[in-house]
């Protein structure tokens, strides 16, 4: 059976895309979710830029930073690091207020091909 049949009825797509992300954040699936975020994974199947408020578009850009920081480091840095003089910063909470709004702009059919591959 595929992941994306083994789903119940869901309440609402938001609140199962939402379980999901936090799921991946758990298991450390950063690069997989930077990717799918930034419509660069090979499950990436929507339109990458759709249409979002400003405080979407603003919230999703901050989780998308956030992701890229912890794909390049992971968790166990200090949330401000500084490599060849760059200073890198993780956004967590502006990650859980991007996940608040609902995750605009990401896409459940794409996280669940991606689990369809990959199962957590």
């Amino acid at each position: 059976m595929q992941f994306s049949e083994s789903l119940a009825a869901p309440d609402s797509d938001d609140s199962i895309k939402i379980a999901l992300l936090r799921q991946m954040m758990k298991s450390e699936r950063y690069i997989a979710l930077y990717e799918l975020m930034g419509n660069i994974s090979k499950y990436s199947g929507a339109d990458p830029y759709p249409h979002m408020s400003d405080a979407e578009l603003l919230a999703w850009n901050y989780a998308s930073f956030h992701l890229d920081f912890l794909s390049r480091f992971g968790n166990a840095v200090s949330p401000l690091t500084e490599i060849n003089g760059k200073l890198w910063f993780a956004h967590p909470v502006e990650f859980e207020n991007w996940l608040a709004l609902g995750a605009p702009g990401f896409f459940l059919d794409d996280l669940r091909a991606y689990l369809d591959d990959f199962p957590l």
